[in-house]
């Protein structure tokens, strides 16, 4: 019995990533980072982007190699192209500020528009699903999770920042932000013509019509198991196949299709799902991300509900994902070993009685 529990605690070391070294990194990371953003305001957008691409390369390394469908391809989801997008900019800015005098080079109208879609995205869809997703949540050991955490919440409090300290940031890179102060005030003002929904919006379908496309000629087809056994097994995974994958296609085929749980079951074994059920995915996240993420987080209570209401919601979003990954860690300390414990004596029993 000794000798069995002490594989089930050196499997779960190896399977879950438990390294003391990576807790203490992960911690003192996000301890980092809360001082950063209470200190140096004006030097906080540098660190979101150091941060992002850290985690960003770091997780794709894993997804990439992962078993037994490579991940590679959930990069193309709505956060990380996001995110890697807002990283181009601001080392585009950076580059192009130790390259030239020239603070035109970008028409003032331009970063007037980067400025806005890049608040409402990440203080909009992308902090909604910090708030939403369980998988976004302080587990310091775990890099993929740690990296769902940074590039989900860390964009809002860059944003964050760049309104309601614009003059600090300002003054500390006049060149790369010669008009920041004006677009806050403008923003602040109410005045502005430009609409940080409608600009969103525009971000926001921009990136839906083409995926959406690409996932309907290409990406449904990458991960099916063929039934003809003589073809080459699948190699790529996306994210609508993960997501959907085993409950969510029973309860949504018997609910809506009337389809029957074997086929559902079947479909989920292969990842072989119906164009039906993509669009209903599709559809639920364009819902959720302009209803919930563009227009009630973004529009109302970030931009709209000034910066206590923005300094509030952060603190929320903040402790959803505190207590996201404080069942986690109470369920690896409890539950986990009991039921891998329990598992392992019913097979010592089956042993026993063969």
């Amino acid at each position: 019995v000794l000798d069995e529990i002490d594989r089930i605690q050196l499997s779960t070391r190896t399977e879950k990533g438990f390294q003391e070294w990576k807790f203490t990194f992960g911690l003192m990371n996000c301890l980092f980072i809360a001082f950063c953003f209470g200190k140096y305001p004006e030097h906080f957008w540098i660190l979101y982007a150091i941060e992002t691409i850290f985690w960003m390369s770091y997780k794709f390394h894993g997804m990439y190699y992962a078993k037994p469908l490579c991940e590679a391809l959930y990069y193309l989801d709505f956060c990380w192209v996001m995110n890697t997008l807002g990283v181009i900019i601001i080392v585009g800015m950076i580059a192009l500020d130790t390259t030239t005098t020239d603070t035109e080079i970008i028409p003032v109208e331009w970063r007037k528009i980067f400025f806005i879609a890049s608040f409402g995205v990440f203080c909009g869809p992308v902090f909604m699903a910090a708030m939403t997703l369980p998988f976004v949540a302080f587990l310091f050991h775990d890099v993929n999770t740690m990296a769902n955490l940074i590039i989900h919440l860390m964009p809002c409090m860059a944003m964050y920042h760049h309104r309601w300290h614009a003059v600090e940031i300002n003054a500390a890179y006049p060149t790369i932000f010669p008009h920041l102060v004006q677009h806050t005030e403008d923003l602040n003002s109410g005045k502005d013509p430009v609409s940080v929904t409608k600009v969103t919006l525009m971000v926001y379908f921009a990136w839906f019509i083409p995926y959406t496309i690409w996932m309907l000629l290409f990406g449904l087809r990458l991960p099916v198991t063929s039934k003809d056994k003589k073809k080459p097994p699948p190699k790529y995974d996306t994210v609508f196949h993960s997501t959907v994958k085993g409950g969510v296609c029973e309860l949504v085929g018997t609910t809506l299709w009337k389809r029957s749980k074997a086929v559902s079951r079947d479909q989920s074994q292969r990842n072989d799902y119906e164009i039906r059920d993509f669009l209903l995915y599709m559809t639920g996240h364009a819902v959720m991300s302009c209803g919930l993420g563009i227009f009630l987080i973004g529009d109302i209570l970030c931009y709209g509900g000034g910066k206590n209401v923005h300094a509030a919601v952060l603190w929320l979003a903040t402790i959803i994902c505190a207590e996201r990954g404080a069942k986690r860690y109470t369920y690896y300390v409890t539950a986990m070993y009991g039921k891998k414990l329990r598992h392992a004596f019913h097979k010592l029993e089956q042993q026993q009685e063969e």
